[in-house]
């Protein structure tokens, strides 16, 4: 990612958002030094939607061709962007890629092999961003590293390879459209908001099964916030996750301070990373 971030175009290709939080994101911005532009239908109301898939579409496309903006930010997650995402077209976008920042429901963009070579970042969302997340971001692209607390099934580790992944719910929707090959080699990160704890086990099991795990280099597992125990709890979320890792004999990094919690640490996708795990700490170099 050689460019820097000046011009940020805001949009709402899912949820409606609360439009009093959403201007404080917005400000939270511009004090900071961005430009900022919404999109036109950002405050349309259709239901649970952020306006009626031709209006969000539009807003999407409209960000994806703008010829000058360095980044677009999503305002919210929510629901609906796989209602509109296989109706987009990229020539803009590979004239002028931008960085596309969000997370949650924009897991399905993040997935979508059109935009495998270009940098994503996972970051909390502009309807909810806070001070201390945006110095956070500004810090991570600044100094290209970033040092996080968690624990692992392993002492030490160090390893290379590309960050991908987002919402455990999105991945697997996502199933029989994303190739499992498309994970091959990469390190996959996960995270999960008030699912049923056997809710979870059965959709790690799906990705099991359909050959996710077979060829990832690591697990990098975030917040699984607000996690239901069911009439019959399991032991632990992490605990079953990282016997799933144990069996593929690969890296799982868990209980990493990102995902559906503030602060709501960013992780950038799609760029080679090295990541270096020593007395619970793991540093990631990302390779720009």
């Amino acid at each position: 990612m050689k460019q820097k971030i000046n011009h940020i175009l805001v949009i709402a290709p899912a949820g409606r958002v609360d439009l009093q939080e959403l201007q404080k994101g917005i400000e939270l911005l511009r004090n900071a030094g961005f430009k900022v532009e919404t999109g036109e239908n950002i405050n349309k109301i259709q239901g649970p939607f952020a306006g009626r898939d031709a209006e969000r579409l539009a807003d999407l496309q409209w960000a994806l061709d703008h010829p000058e903006a360095d980044a677009i930010w999503m305002a919210r997650g929510g629901y609906g962007l796989t209602r509109i995402i296989d109706n987009i077209q990229t020539k803009g976008f590979l004239s002028k890629p931008k960085v596309i920042l969000g997370f949650s429901d924009i897991t399905a963009l993040f997935l979508d092999s059109r935009f495998e070579k270009f940098p994503l970042i996972h970051s909390s969302m502009i309807e909810s961003i806070t001070k201390d997340e945006l110095l956070m971001l500004k810090d991570l692209l600044n100094n290209k590293q970033q040092t996080l607390n968690c624990k692992s099934n392993r002492e030490q580790s160090s390893l290379k390879g590309a960050i991908t992944g987002g919402n455990l719910s999105l991945i697997v929707n996502q199933l029989g459209i994303v190739n499992p090959e498309f994970f091959k080699g990469k390190i996959l990160f996960l995270e999960e908001i008030a699912e049923y704890d056997y809710k979870i086990d059965r959709m790690i099991v799906q990705l099991k099964r359909a050959g996710v795990f077979r060829n990832i280099k690591a697990l990098l597992l975030g917040a699984f916030s607000e996690t239901i125990n069911g009439r019959f709890p399991l032991s632990g979320v992490y605990d079953s996750i990282v016997e799933e890792a144990k069996i593929y004999e690969i890296p799982c990094f868990y209980d990493l301070p990102s995902g559906h919690i503030h602060p709501n640490h960013p992780l950038i996708f799609n760029l080679q990373t090295e990541l270096q795990f020593t007395s619970g700490e793991l540093n990631i170099k990302y390779l720009f």
